[in-house]
């Protein structure tokens, strides 16, 4: 069964962000460093709204940029599902 869910990604505040942080939110918003830390010194960045398969790459990026977020509503994949959602998001870019 297709997952038709609209997910919702936020970057939370964080109190001691790093180098890394700032690169990764950078790279996923296209914002720089001062609207970053200005942003995010008010509270929540929404970073992304989608299905599960585009969702589970920006989570990937965000884990691996060590970013603290969120997602809504709650998002049980992991890791061993990336192969195939990495699969149908490139064929979903294509269409």
């Amino acid at each position: 069964m297709l997952d038709e869910t609209n997910y919702e990604i936020l970057a939370l505040k964080n109190l001691s962000p790093t180098k890394t942080h700032y690169k990764t939110l950078s790279r996923l918003t296209g914002k720089n460093y001062l609207e970053l830390k200005e942003i995010l010194a008010d509270g929540e960045l929404s970073l992304f709204k989608g299905k599960a398969p585009k969702a589970l790459l920006v989570k990937k990026e965000l884990e691996q940029g060590e970013v603290s977020f969120r997602i809504n509503p709650g998002f049980e994949y992991s890791d061993s599902d990336m192969t195939i959602c990495t699969d149908i998001a490139q064929r979903s870019t294509a269409t």
